[in-house]
């Protein structure tokens, strides 16, 4: 009877596996930073009339790269959090990703500086929109498969 603890125990996750959805988030984060900034920039550069189309659609998608810039950078902390939680405790559930997101959205939209909110901006339900795009862009791509590295 040996009882013995073993010297070399199987691991607890796969390294490859770690190595692969770490990638996947990072590239997850980016689209859903791209995704949000392209509907912002799609509500705000709507054409007005059919002669406005290509200045438009031009308009709209060198916006959307500056401003996906700014919303990677506002939304990176938080959003590491909620990635970091999700992968440690592998909650794959897209609600879960939709109402982060939006929440990050609302948040972000808007905090003024007061410590209470007293009314919502103008503006906060396209904030929650482009917040839940977002989310389900993350979940899309990444989100489904959180914890996947894991062995079980």
């Amino acid at each position: 009877m040996d009882n013995k603890p073993a010297l070399n125990p199987e691991p607890s996750f796969s390294g490859a596996r770690f190595f692969a959805q770490l990638l996947l988030d990072c590239l997850a984060f980016v689209c859903a930073a791209i995704a949000a900034s392209l509907f912002l920039a799609w509500g705000f550069f709507q054409p007005q009339s059919a002669g406005q189309g290509t200045m438009a659609v031009a308009a709209t998608f060198g916006s959307s790269l500056v401003t996906s810039s700014i919303i990677g950078s506002i939304a990176f902390l938080p959003a590491f959090v909620a990635i970091t939680l999700a992968e440690i405790f592998g909650w794959r559930s897209i609600l879960y990703y939709l109402s982060v997101a939006g929440l990050i959205g609302f948040v972000a939209w808007n905090s003024d500086g007061a410590a209470v909110l007293t009314a919502a901006r103008p503006g906060t339900t396209v904030a929650l929109s482009a917040g839940f795009i977002g989310g389900f862009v993350y979940w899309l791509i990444a989100g489904r498969r959180a914890g996947c590295w894991k062995t079980r």
